[in-house]
């Protein structure tokens, strides 16, 4: 982008911040409930959460139900709960896994997986028969052991006081006016704003489109995958090109 800056998938898009992390890095369900509860009283045609763990909390239940009632795109990441290092390719589960963390395993959300540069299931993402599709989530990505790896991340805007746990963030070290405002990080938190941008843009591009079109448009244009299971992938790949060609021909 210009003076140093990168471009988003949605450029044009008008940003709503609903916050919900402090500067300790946690927050709490009652927390992204208002949060969510905001962005009803706004009208927003994209929710995206790059959030998830723990138990289901009703009353955030409520309001995604509502954002999904009132024609909102709830876009939810599908988690970082994928295998360790300790994997063994050669005698791998039986049966597929069902990891998918809260909110994301509401079958109405569209939940994201995470995928990597060559088009590959990102190891470290959640998986399960809530996964909708598949979309960037590292360039690379890869266990050292069941607890360590190396990767290089999603390049992206970072909050200027932000001090990241070197463990989880390889970051090139990019400043503006002495202060870093970009960086790289792994996971199906950057996975899911793809899919936000891509249905931002599709709105963008047919204001009539409802969300129950703009979520089907995303699936059929989504490239499927060979060999790899449904619960990982969903529909496919994101491609925000085809999905482009099609909203235009709704």
């Amino acid at each position: 982008g210009h003076n140093g800056g990168i471009v988003g998938v949605a450029p044009n898009a008008e940003l709503y911040i609903a916050k919900v992390f402090g500067d300790s890095g946690y927050t709490d369900y009652a927390t992204v409930t208002e949060a969510v509860a905001y962005c009803n009283e706004i009208g927003a045609d994209v929710i995206n959460m790059s959030i998830g763990g723990g138990d289901a909390f009703p009353p955030l239940v409520e309001e995604i139900y509502k954002a999904i009632d009132q024609g909102t795109v709830v876009v939810v990441a599908a988690g970082n709960m994928g295998r360790g290092g300790d994997y063994d390719p050669k005698n791998p589960p039986k049966q597929p896994k069902d990891n998918v963390t809260f909110p994301g395993n509401i079958p109405e959300v569209l939940t994201v997986s995470a995928s990597d540069i060559f088009n590959h299931f990102a190891e470290f993402s959640s998986e399960g028969p809530t996964v909708d599709i598949m979309a960037p989530g590292t360039v690379w990505f890869r266990w050292k052991s069941a607890f360590y790896y190396e990767s290089q991340g999603i390049y992206s805007s970072v909050a200027g006081e932000a001090s990241l746990d070197q463990n989880h963030y390889t970051g090139d070290n990019d400043e503006l006016d002495g202060t870093r405002r970009f960086g790289r990080m792994s996971g199906t938190s950057m996975a899911a704003p793809h899919v936000a941008g891509a249905a931002a843009l599709l709105k963008s591009t047919n204001s009539t489109a409802t969300a129950k079109e703009i979520i089907d448009i995303l699936k059929r244009s989504a490239v499927t995958i060979s060999n790899l299971p449904e619960t990982r992938q969903g529909a496919g790949i994101l491609d925000i090109q085809r999905a482009h060609e099609f909203i235009k021909n709704l």
